[in-house]
C-alpha cells in the first residue's frame, strides 16, 4: 500500500470533528437520561446553542425539570465567567512590575474562588491541584511566576489540563497510568472503514451496479457506528442479503486485519499523550481488536509518537473474536491494577466507562462522544464526557 493512496482516506475530513447537531425531532431514551446525567453531575459546559436545541425536542417540550436544570446550567456559567474576570485581575496585578507586599492575600483569594466554584463539574480537580500548589508557593516574591501558572491553569477550565497537573503531582508519590481505549477514543477509525468501502466498490461494480452507485457517494466524513447504518444512510437496501453477505464478509475481514490499521489519532491526542507521558505517569491500552492485530496497532501506535513498551505489555488486545468487548474488558480490570493506580479511563463505549467506573471507583472516568454500537445502557453516576481530546 503506497502513502499516497493511504493519505487519499485521511484527507477526506473525520466524521467526529463536525459539530454536533442537537436539533433532533426526537430523542431516544439513552440521550434523554444522558443530558440529565450531565446536569446532575453539573456539566455546565453545554452551549447556549446545544440548550436552545435540546429544547426543541419533542420529547423536553413538556419536561419542565430538564429545562429548568438547562436554564440553571446558564446562571452557573455565568459564575464561572465572573471568577475568569477575578482569576485575570489577580494576574494582571502579579503581571505589574509593582513590588507586592501581601502575597498571603492573594494566596487567599484564590482559595476563597475555589470554594465559589462547587457547582463546576471539575470542581474537585481543582481543589487537589490549588491545595498540592499552594503547599509548594510560600509568601516570598520570587513564587510570583508560579502563582501566575496556578492562575493560568485554573483559568484554562479544561479538564484534561487539569488531569495533566494531577499526574504531575500523584507521579510523585505513587505509580499512576492512565487507561485508553483505541478505536473512537484515542484513535479515529474512519480512514479504515472508507477505504474498505472503496475497495468493495472496486471489487464488486460489476455484480451490484445499483448499490455501488450509491456507495461511491460516500465520504470519509460520513462514516456512522456499523456498515449497515452507513449504507442505509444512503438509501442502500440493507435487506438485500446476497449483497450484505458480500459487504459483511468483505469488510470484517479487512476491518479486523493488520494491512488496514491506516487510522489516524482523535483530535488533540497526540499533543495530550505527549504531555501526559513527560509526567512520568504510564500510558495503557486496552482494545477490543484482536490479538493478531498487534503488529498493525503497534505500528500505528508508534507512527503517531503514542509510547509503547519494548515487550508491548501496555498494549492489551482481546485474546480472539469469540468474547465480546464488554466482557473481556470486564476480566481484564483486576490486571489492570498491575500497572499502579489508575488517574483517568477514556472509551467510547458507554457500557466500558460504567465497567471502568464499578471497578475504579475514584478514578476519574470519561465517555468520549464520537460514536457507539447500538442500544447502550445509561451512563452511570460521575462519568463525565468529551468530545475529543483538545485541551
Amino acid at each position: 500500500m503506497n502513502l499516497s493512496s493511504i493519505m487519499d482516506f485521511h484527507n477526506d475530513g473525520s466524521p467526529f470533528d463536525s459539530e454536533k447537531n442537537y436539533n433532533y425531532t426526537h430523542f431516544n431514551d439513552y440521550l434523554v437520561h444522558k443530558s440529565k446525567q450531565l446536569y446532575e453531575n453539573k456539566n455546565w459546559f453545554l452551549t447556549q446553542k446545544e440548550i436552545e436545541g435540546i429544547k426543541k425536542c419533542q420529547n423536553f417540550i413538556e419536561d419542565d425539570f430538564f429545562c429548568n436544570s438547562l436554564e440553571s446550567s446558564l446562571v452557573n456559567i455565568k459564575k464561572i465567567d465572573e471568577v475568569k474576570i477575578e482569576l485575570n485581575k489577580l494576574k494582571s496585578l502579579l503581571e505589574d512590575e509593582t513590588e507586592i507586599s501581601d502575597f498571603s492575600s492573594i494566596i487567599n483569594t484564590i482559595s476563597n474562588l475555589i470554594k465559589e466554584l462547587e457547582v463546576y463539574e471539575y470542581h474537585h480537580f481543582l481543589e487537589e491541584i490549588v491545595e498540592n500548589k499552594l503547599k509548594e508557593i510560600n509568601s516570598s516574591s520570587s513564587n510570583k511566576k508560579e502563582i501566575i501558572e496556578l492562575i493560568n491553569i485554573i483559568s484554562s477550565f479544561s479538564p484534561l489540563n487539569y488531569l495533566i497537573e494531577i499526574a504531575k503531582i500523584r507521579n510523585k508519590k505513587e505509580k499512576t497510568f492512565f487507561l485508553f481505549d483505541l478505536d473512537a477514543t484515542l484513535f479515529d477509525n474512519s480512514p479504515r472503514v472508507h477505504k474498505i468501502i472503496n475497495d468493495f466498490i472496486k471489487s464488486f461494480s460489476d455484480k451490484y451496479p445499483e448499490e455501488i452507485e450509491k456507495m461511491k457517494k460516500i465520504k470519509r466524513k460520513d462514516i456512522v457506528w456499523g456498515m449497515k447504518n452507513i449504507l442505509s444512510d444512503f438509501g442502500i437496501d440493507i435487506k438485500n442479503e446476497a449483497f450484505m453477505s458480500d459487504v459483511i464478509k468483505f469488510w470484517y475481514l479487512r476491518f479486523f486485519s493488520n494491512s488496514y490499521i491506516i487510522d489516524t489519532p482523535l483530535k488533540g491526542s497526540v499533543d495530550f499523550i505527549k504531555k501526559l507521558e513527560q509526567t512520568g505517569t504510564q500510558i495503557v491500552y486496552l482494545t477490543g481488536r484482536f490479538e493478531s492485530m498487534r503488529e498493525g496497532t503497534s505500528r500505528n501506535i508508534k507512527e503517531y509518537g503514542f509510547p509503547l513498551d519494548k515487550n508491548g505489555t501496555n498494549l492489551v488486545l482481546k485474546p480472539h473474536n469469540k468474547i465480546e468487548d464488554h466482557v473481556f474488558k470486564h476480566t481484564a480490570m483486576e490486571d489492570m491494577r498491575k500497572f499502579g493506580n489508575l488517574i483517568a479511563g477514556f472509551d467510547n463505549e458507554p457500557i466500558n466507562v460504567n465497567i471502568f467506573k464499578q471497578h475504579f471507583e475514584t478514578s476519574h472516568i470519561f465517555f468520549l462522544e464520537t460514536n457507539h454500537s447500538p442500544n447502550p445502557p445509561n451512563l452511570i453516576k460521575n462519568i463525565h464526557t468529551i468530545r475529543n481530546f483538545v485541551i
